[in-house]
């Protein structure tokens, strides 16, 4: 089951799609003015249902685009169905395309040689990359005049991204981070990262941004003080300094 719930952001239209679990995901709806666009897709066989909580919100514009932050399953499951169903293009980074058309797999990206066998055995088992989306165009902002820009943080996958809007400092960071149990963290997941380095590197950059609040894919999002937060996190492990 499906939740849909307004984040109380100022200056923000931002619904939050929820699907529960043992490692709940999470999708968003940003509107600016008169027009939206979705971030992510969760996992398979959920386009229907994603369409039907959204209209189920008569406010909220219909989507003109499905903005992915990367590649793994949980996050394009159902971009390809929603992409039909609704008739709206896919964009990700140009580094990311290859992985979400499933032109190339996962795993031939990765920095080391563990995370390679690792990937390359989830990828014959069906895991970490969704479905192939062949309506996917690649983008650096989604658009101009709604202030919404693009931010590389490779790492977890070669393409990765966040989504950031300097007027409300609002950070939509998909995997770039964690919050399981109110606790920040990187991927919890030993091997899921393709490069580890690459991550630490990609956190620094968005802690860098000053973000006030921070949406994930996975966990509780931070409304209010989400740099200290971040801070904090990086303090705890010895990144910083």
């Amino acid at each position: 089951m499906l939740t849909i719930k307004k984040l109380l952001i100022p200056l923000e239209k931002i619904w939050r799609i929820s699907a529960g679990g043992l490692a709940p995901v999470h999708m968003y709806v940003v509107q600016v003015e008169n027009k939206s666009f979705i971030v992510d897709a969760m996992t398979r066989n959920r386009a229907r249902a994603i369409a039907a909580v959204i209209t189920s919100r008569p406010e909220i514009p219909r989507p003109s685009e499905i903005v992915l932050t990367h590649c793994h399953g949980d996050h394009t499951g159902s971009a390809a169905a929603l992409s039909q169903l609704w008739s709206i293009p896919c964009l990700c980074s140009e580094a990311e395309q290859p992985f979400v058309s499933g032109e190339k797999p996962l795993w031939t990206a990765a920095a080391g040689r563990w995370t390679a066998q690792f990937l390359r055995m989830s990828q014959t088992l069906g895991l970490v990359q969704g479905p192939p989306v062949t309506d996917i165009r690649h983008f650096e902002r989604v658009d101009y005049e709604s202030g919404w820009v693009v931010v590389p943080i490779p790492g977890h996958t070669p393409g990765h991204i966040a989504l950031w809007r300097e007027h409300s400092r609002t950070l939509i960071a998909g995997d770039g981070l964690f919050n399981f149990f109110d606790r920040l963290s990187r991927d919890p997941f030993p091997g899921v990262s393709i490069d580890p380095r690459a991550e630490w590197s990609a956190i620094e950059r968005l802690s860098a941004l000053e973000p006030d609040h921070l949406l994930l894919g996975h966990g509780r999002a931070i409304i209010g003080n989400a740099t200290a937060r971040i801070r904090e996190y990086l303090e705890r492990l010895g990144k910083t300094g």
